[in-house]
């Protein structure tokens, strides 16, 4: 009896003065954006897609635009493809080091170049990123000169920059 009084006073005090509150049903139909199209694929983003942003203008002026509605139709899987702000060459790496024109980068590229390079019987293929290549290739060409992987390629990249992530 006396334990049941403890139980209920303490799970009274838990309570906050407003009661329970209860959550919305999760509705596993509706269809949630991931996080990175939410961040970066607004309209705000949307604007330096020209041809959706015209046509998206377009439709806000007449909604009954035909012809907008088909620009729109035809530019939007474009533009959720991401192909429209690629500047992708098309080469595949099996890794990317990225940030590695700071303190930890060089660390990086000494571990890659005295063990892993070394030591691995398999050839992998690589590239280094960073937000100022001429920082990364710095660092590359003083870690890398004379050896066979001083021509690592070095690719701009900057997660504040969307269309860098997207070549990545």
């Amino acid at each position: 009896d006396t334990l049941r009084r403890i139980v209920r006073r303490a799970s009274c005090s838990l309570l906050p003065p407003w009661g329970l509150l209860t959550m919305a049903p999760y509705d596993a139909s509706e269809e949630v954006p991931p996080p990175f199209q939410t961040m970066y694929f607004s309209d705000e983003f949307m604007i330096k897609y020209q041809p959706l942003a015209q046509a998206k203008q377009r439709l806000r002026e007449d909604a009954n635009d035909a012809e907008a509605q088909k620009a729109y139709d035809e530019y939007f899987p474009l533009y959720k493809n991401y192909d429209w702000c690629s500047s992708w060459d098309g080469k595949q790496y099996d890794l990317v080091f990225y940030g590695v024109s700071g303190y930890t980068g060089y660390l990086m590229m000494e571990y890659l170049k005295r063990v892993s390079l070394k030591r691995t019987p398999e050839s992998f293929t690589f590239a280094f990123a960073g937000r100022t290549p001429s920082r990364v290739q710095e660092l590359r060409d003083r870690e890398f000169a004379g050896t066979i992987y001083e021509d690592t390629p070095v690719m701009q990249m900057s997660y504040d920059d969307p269309y860098s992530i997207i070549d990545l």
